[in-house]
């Protein structure tokens, strides 16, 4: 397995109705299943009873259903099972996925005033813009120009900068001294994580974000490893309530929006559309 996928995939409807036009809406339900958990996790497991809980759909009728037809439209790699076409627009989604993200952290680490003017371009002088007559010439004369040599530092945002120089380890010191034993860890582990994502804290956030740990410590950084965990850059009070309620299920998820599949694909069975 490769890991997570991405958010989203090519779905070519001539190739794929064309593949299942002869199909029942279980078969095509299970089908749809396994791809989808392909895009998302990069091949399905080589255990039927795992596959069929993946498809929603009884391991006896399952096996009838991979001999007879689904085996057909995978192959095997590795640990698992892959099908040719899901595996190339996979890669793909993720080739583009990470060209994005590096165009994304070259800006970021550029950074650039993206409003400043290049340097062989002077500046529109106010006399000019007033429709004064006088030339261009000694206009350009009375307030020279400076050219950037290309040794100058690219120049930060203000706000990056403000928020680069918090000290969130010192100021939960300050504001709550009794805590720095107990969240003083986790503090830093926020703080590094917000970094790596490019979008470090300002003071006022970290001070909402201590208060909010003052408040319920357990809770506070069981969202921080959450958060880190998933990737998110903000902390999801949510859903750590949600896993701590025992609302998490022991088994993998039914992909996102295959219900709907199978709604759409019985309704238009009894149409006869299919």
């Amino acid at each position: 397995m490769s890991g997570p996928g991405p958010a989203r995939i090519s779905f070519l409807i001539d190739l794929w109705a064309s593949a299942v036009a002869s199909w029942t809406g279980e078969e095509r339900g299970a089908y749809w299943s396994l791809c989808v958990y392909q895009a998302q996790y990069g091949a399905v497991p080589d255990d039927l009873e795992h596959m069929a809980r993946i498809a929603a759909v009884p391991i006896d009728r399952f096996r009838e259903l991979w001999a007879r037809l689904l085996a057909a439209k995978f192959e095997r790699v590795g640990g698992g099972w892959q099908n040719a076409r899901m595996h190339s627009e996979r890669e793909r989604a993720l080739d583009t996925r990470r060209s994005q993200k590096k165009k994304a952290d070259d800006r970021w680490n550029a950074g650039a005033d993206a409003t400043a003017l290049p340097g062989h371009m002077p500046g529109q002088s106010r006399s000019t813009c007033r429709g004064s007559t006088s030339s261009p010439t000694s206009s350009s004369s009375s307030s020279p120009t400076t050219t950037p040599t290309a040794t100058e530092a690219p120049s930060v945002p203000r706000a990056r900068k403000r928020a680069q120089a918090v000290d969130p380890k010192a100021l939960l010191f300050e504001l709550y001294p009794a805590l720095v034993e107990r969240l003083g860890a986790a503090v830093d582990r926020y703080a590094e994580h917000r970094k790596a994502l490019h979008k470090p804290l300002t003071l006022a956030g970290w001070k909402a974000q201590l208060k909010r740990a003052a408040e319920d410590p357990d809770l506070w950084e069981a969202a921080v490893d959450q958060s880190i965990e998933a990737g998110f850059p903000a902390l999801r009070f949510d859903l750590v309530r949600a896993r701590q309620n025992g609302h998490q299920r022991t088994f993998d998820p039914e992909p996102t929006g295959i219900g709907a599949v199978r709604a759409f694909v019985a309704k238009q069975q009894q149409r006869g559309t299919f």
